[in-house]
């Protein structure tokens, strides 16, 4: 079995409880943040979501009259997708089962082509994938994409928990295992490539894209933080999303959130 067929039916396992399991105040915050990007830096025409998973963003872009395409390698996460689509009479959106290697798509096809929580860092051809979404993007068209973070000064802080002998051991390696424990009790193993900012400028830069800004997320918000009904702790949490604003495209700040946020433009 390939690795991408094993990824593809383990996200096929994990659609049922894709949208519980990732209900949390982190993602939530991270989704916000998502929607702001997009309606900022987005322009007028036809978007590709790759990596759309249940189809939140793409439903949300929808929602504001706009033309965009839902892309997932995941059958059952399409199909959550389209159930959201028809719950919320939402018809000017398409969903498409595909790989972000090989994007069944025209050459200069989209104006627009975001890809978020990290949905290339499992994509074993990621090299190939960035060529795709170049190929696929009108000249001056914006890529967006947020991937995990291969520095996340939260990674540090693990390691040196551990010892330095962790840290020397672990710092040069950006591919592993995660492991997701869903609600049935079945402990699915995702493999995942991490991406430095030096590898990721690097890598859109060789497919003809021009950096316009790096951004981070849970820099000083913790990314494993469980939802508590605790007053103060959820108060904490407030304080600290509204630090991350201020900080989140500043550097060196931006080098070292869980996730990095790209935003490009091709040449």
């Amino acid at each position: 079995m390939s690795l991408m067929t094993k990824l593809k039916e383990q996200y096929d396992i994990l659609a049922e409880c894709y949208d519980n399991l990732y209900s949390n105040p982190q993602i939530n915050y991270m989704h916000e943040i998502e929607k702001n990007i997009l309606l900022k830096y987005i322009k007028k025409g036809l978007i590709l979501d790759i990596g759309c998973g249940t189809g939140k963003q793409t439903l949300f872009l929808a929602n504001k009259h706009m033309k965009v395409i839902g892309l997932d390698i995941s059958n059952e996460m399409i199909k959550k997708a389209l159930e959201k689509a028809k719950n919320e009479n939402i018809c000017d959106c398409f969903f498409v089962v595909g790989s972000g290697e090989f994007l069944p798509f025209r050459n200069n096809s989209f104006d627009n082509i975001f890809s978020f929580f990290g949905a290339l860092n499992h994509m074993p051809k990621y090299e190939i994938a960035i060529k795709e979404i170049s190929r696929v993007l009108k000249k001056k068209g914006i890529a967006i994409v947020s991937v995990a973070n291969d520095y996340s000064i939260h990674w540090f802080f693990q390691e040196i928990k551990r010892g330095i002998s962790s840290i020397i051991k672990n710092f040069s390696k950006n591919e592993e295992y995660i492991f997701i424990k869903i609600p049935n009790g079945k402990i699915l193993n995702i493999w995942t490539h991490y991406f430095s900012p030096k590898s990721l400028f690097s890598l859109f830069k060789r497919n003809n894209f021009k950096i316009i800004k790096l951004g981070s997320i849970f820099l000083f918000v913790p990314p494993n933080y469980n939802p508590c009904k605790d007053l103060k702790l959820k108060t904490s949490l407030r304080i600290l999303f509204f630090i991350e604003n201020i900080f989140r495209w500043i550097y060196p700040f931006n080098f070292f959130g869980e996730y990095l946020f790209l935003i490009s433009e091709k040449l």
